[in-house]
């Protein structure tokens, strides 16, 4: 009789001994399934939370006097930056945005502003929801939307200005910049949003945030020049990594630039974060190795408990790797069946573990990819394998008379 036909008929002869063996595959299966589909669902989140989070550097340029012709005869003009250094820090890699500001003081005939002044801040951003002001939380955008990079001739003003000067989304106002070197022409822009402040923190509610295309109206300027640029790096936690490659850029002169790295939300959070990711991983391993554990010695009890039926098939001529690879077979089969429903199985469990658990920090599926699937179901079916061999060498290595009088 050859293997395949000895295991088959194994199987269903001693089908409750396979039934236990194959309800054993299929739950040792699934909770290594769902412990893998935690670590990996638990980094995930954890990188989710600090992109959420977000960290940043900035870049600014050094503020150096300056004789000018007005009456104080001396002012503090900060070095420019332009589009040149930009675009060298974006070569590096890692950074996911960025948002420049230029500033002039403005006025207009259309509102007056609260604080009683002619003049207010008039904010230039190439997206004003990574301006860092609106990113920490100074100012939050009430109603409308953001200012993006192709905008032109827009505006967000504070509601509370919006409210004592009677202006509406849709609004158009007429501004002027109040500067020497302004020499543009007045712009009317739309305004596209409102935004509120944090009261607690006081800031001003004068400041107008205009797209650069006004600014540069404004100011008639030509080529783009900022005074603070703010880069937004992927992953929070390469950022040190990040900055590093930056200073060590040759072609900016650090002696006219100042950077500044941003990321103090971010370690508020990061050792709870490593320490979540840690305790996790080394639960789920220790279930994990328990779980195999267990399945090596119930398949060396199941192995050592067929020593008769090992004797006589050796008395009757087959050979100790047929009967060795009938015992492979008989749980490789059975492994393989209990894979096919555990992949269900294992699926509803995490679905219902990232719905009442991992949902409430951040909206990742815990899921484990086909790849990562198959890796584990051929790591499951290597230590079956090598479990039911070391098993076996006990007592394969006897003779057909030693196993008959250990019998007896």
């Amino acid at each position: 009789m050859n293997i395949g036909k000895r295991t088959i008929l194994y199987i269903i002869r001693k089908r409750g001994k396979s039934l236990t063996l194959f309800l054993l595959l299929m739950m040792i299966s699934s909770f290594v399934m769902i412990g893998f589909s935690i670590i990996t669902g638990t980094h995930a989140a954890a990188k989710d939370l600090r992109e959420t989070v977000g960290a940043s550097f900035r870049l600014r340029g050094m503020i150096a006097g300056q004789v000018d012709d007005t009456l104080a005869g001396y002012s503090l003009i900060p070095t420019a930056i332009t589009d040149t250094e930009i675009n060298q820090i974006l070569q590096i890699g890692g950074i996911k945005t960025y948002n420049t500001i230029q500033s002039v003081n403005g006025t207009s005939n259309d509102f007056f502003y609260l604080s009683g002044a002619p003049y207010g801040l008039l904010s230039a951003n190439r997206d004003t929801e990574w301006n860092p002001d609106f990113v920490s939380g100074l100012y939050q955008l009430a109603e409308g939307r953001h200012i993006e990079t192709e905008d032109k001739n827009t505006a967000i003003i504070s509601s509370t200005l919006a409210d004592a000067s009677e202006l509406h989304i849709g609004d158009s106002i007429m501004l002027k910049a109040v500067s020497e070197e302004a020499n543009g022409t007045d712009t009317a822009v739309t305004i596209i949003g409102f935004y509120d402040v944090d009261e607690q923190q006081e800031p001003s509610k004068d400041t107008i945030f205009i797209d650069l295309h006004t600014f540069s109206q404004l100011c008639e300027t030509i080529q783009p020049e900022y005074d603070t640029v703010t880069f937004y790096v992927e992953d929070p936690a390469d950022l040190p990594v990040i900055v590093e490659q930056v200073k060590a850029l040759d072609v900016i002169d650090w002696e006219q630039y100042t950077l500044a790295v941003q990321d103090e939300e971010y370690d508020s959070i990061a050792l709870q974060l490593a320490s979540v990711e840690r305790l996790v991983t080394i639960l789920v391993t220790a279930a994990v190795a328990v779980s195999l554990i267990i399945l090596t010695l119930t398949l060396t009890m199941r192995v050592q408990g067929r020593i008769y039926e090992t004797g006589i098939l050796l008395s009757i001529g087959t050979s100790k790797w047929g009967i060795i690879g009938q015992l492979i077979m008989e749980t490789v089969i059975l492994a393989l069946l209990a894979f096919l429903l555990s992949y269900p199985v294992s699926n509803i469990v995490a679905g219902q573990i990232e719905k009442n658990i991992l949902s409430t920090i951040t909206d990742v599926n815990i899921g484990l990819p086909f790849g990562e699937v198959m890796l584990v179901y051929f790591l499951e079916t290597v230590t079956i394998i090598a479990a039911v061999l070391l098993a076996s060498l006990s007592v394969i290595r006897l003779q057909p008379k030693e196993i008959l009088s250990k019998m007896s």
